[in-house]
């Protein structure tokens, strides 16, 4: 199932996360991370309740999908913080810290945050939990997979908050990100019974952009007073339904085609833009004089660049290296446990 309104908010999101790390002074957009995290629940819940689904297909393909990207990145930091200190900020080469970040647990960096070594990394720590319980789903009857998904994420986020101040865990696991995995499964859910509803066109463009615009300033007005749960969860969420319910309406012009392209590279447009924005920051500078990240013509570099790169190594190192590695996992023994029927 390919929804293009879900493919043009990944698109959305990028360049909003993009200025944001480039733009420093004027970071706006991070609410995409909210309708990033809820799109992950819509996606899983569509997965997990397909009829010929597997326990093994599913554990596999997302080992596929996660390690091929994320691993020799985190490596290349490493090896980095080894060979040019200079450059890091936080970043030490530490073994502890380094198997860590490859296995996704939650760590004080040597600044104080909670970060792994590739700091963009730190989304899939929610994402990998948020996998294993779906995994375990298919222990139970399709009906059930989902609630038991969100009743297993609850409960971590609730005993997250018991311990909250006692440790890295405690504290990142009691963000209310926690909640928009469950939230985008409720999407699912709510799809399956009402997709066929679409809204009307020009009224529910506006509706969208409106609510793109009203989060977007509430972004950069954001003073803390607010939590970020009232003022982004929810109406994310209403975002990524109205995309949903927008669909009949999307066109496939050049525009709507370069979105649904970026939005597919959208995985190896945020984990790999570090690396050039970072490049465009500290060393460019060194090689052209007056050249300022922070400047008009700096941002339009840097997100240019950026999607560029993560577009090129998207379609010639991400997708072929899924598909080898996916292969090989498929080629070997079952991982799965006993699996309910539906």
């Amino acid at each position: 199932m390919t929804l293009t309104g879900l493919q043009l908010l990944r698109c959305m999101g990028c360049l909003f996360v993009l200025q944001a790390h480039i733009n420093r002074d004027h970071m706006v957009g991070f609410f995409s991370l909210d309708v990033f995290f809820l799109i992950s629940g819509f996606v899983m819940a569509l997965l997990i309740t397909r009829p010929k689904q597997t326990q093994d297909r599913f554990i596999k393909d997302r080992i596929a999908r996660v390690l091929p990207m994320i691993w020799p990145l985190t490596l290349a930091v490493f090896v980095l913080a080894m060979v040019t200190p200079s450059l890091m900020n936080s970043t030490t080469p530490n073994p502890v810290n380094l198997l860590k970040s490859l296995f996704f647990i939650p760590y004080y960096k040597e600044n104080g945050v909670i970060s792994p070594i590739l700091p963009v990394a730190w989304t899939l720590n929610y994402e990998i939990l948020f996998y294993g319980f779906c995994a375990l789903s298919f222990l139970v009857r399709v009906p059930k997979r989902l609630a038991v998904v969100t009743a297993a994420m609850l409960a971590v986020y609730g005993v997250a908050h018991l311990f909250k101040g006692s440790g890295a865990a405690a504290e990142f696991y009691s963000s209310y990100y926690m909640l928009e995995f469950p939230a985008g499964m409720i999407i699912w859910a709510l799809y399956q019974r009402y997709g066929q509803v679409s809204l009307p066109k020009i009224p529910g463009l506006i509706a969208i952009i409106g609510l793109i615009v009203l989060m977007t300033y509430a972004d950069a007005r954001w003073n803390g007073v607010v939590d970020r749960l009232w003022l982004f969860a929810g109406p994310s969420m209403l975002l990524v339904w109205l995309a949903l319910l927008y669909e009949p309406h999307i066109g496939k012009g050049p525009l709507i085609r370069l979105g649904v392209l970026l939005g597919d590279a959208s995985y190896s447009i945020y984990m790999t833009h570090v690396f050039v924005v970072e490049f465009l920051r500290k060393i460019l500078p060194r090689l052209i004089d007056g050249f300022e990240l922070h400047s008009l013509p700096g941002l339009v570099t840097g997100m240019v660049l950026s999607l560029l790169v993560g577009v090129l190594i998207d379609l010639y190192f991400y997708k072929p290296a899924v598909t080898v590695f996916s292969n090989w996992l498929r080629a070997r023994r079952p991982l799965a446990m006993t699996v309910a029927k539906a």
